[in-house]
């Protein structure tokens, strides 16, 4: 990991990591470790994408728990920091260190993979963009699954609470 959005990650790197790896492991499904796929699919990221831009709020919930519902609304800079530093990473490519215990495996052979065992597992996820001064954090999670044929597909926000990263509200999420 040395950018995003064009600016140095040194600062929030430790952050970073330790939210991808917590979205990885609390998230990614459970047949096997999933390996990482090296680079965004636009067109996959583009389509919950515009679920956030074109909303017709700024208000997002989350599911509820214990009978409440938490909430955020995003103000319209941070809408289009989450779009633009997401969209930033298109051309990003993750290494086998980027993310520790992961291996990464590129779009070309991702599909042999999924097929050569059933419970074979592939994650295609972004680096988080943080808003909030770092308590919030926006990641884009696709994880592909029983031969290529199922899986599903989020843009979820993260909140940091004492120090340990949670899911918190989607944005946009679904099965395929």
């Amino acid at each position: 990991m040395v950018l995003v959005a064009g600016h140095c990650l040194s600062q929030n790197l430790s952050e970073k990591t330790f939210l991808i790896e917590t979205v990885l492991d609390s998230k990614a499904m459970e047949y096997s470790r999933p390996v990482i796929l090296s680079k965004l699919d636009t067109t996959l990221v583009e389509y919950q994408l515009a679920l956030l831009i074109n909303s017709s709020t700024n208000t997002f919930h989350s599911a509820p728990r214990n009978g409440e519902r938490d909430s955020i609304i995003l103000t319209g800079q941070e809408k289009q920091q989450l779009v633009q530093e997401l969209r930033a990473q298109y051309d990003q490519i993750w290494q086998d260190d980027d993310i520790q215990d992961y291996s990464v495996i590129t779009s070309q052979s991702m599909n042999q993979y999924l097929r050569e065992k059933y419970k074979n597992t592939v994650a295609m996820v972004s680096k988080p963009v943080l808003i909030r001064e770092g308590k919030i954090g926006m990641v884009f999670l696709a994880n592909f699954c029983c031969g290529g044929r199922s899986g599903f597909v989020e843009l979820f926000l993260y909140k940091k609470e004492l120090g340990v990263w949670k899911s918190w509200i989607p944005i946009s999420q679904g099965d395929f």
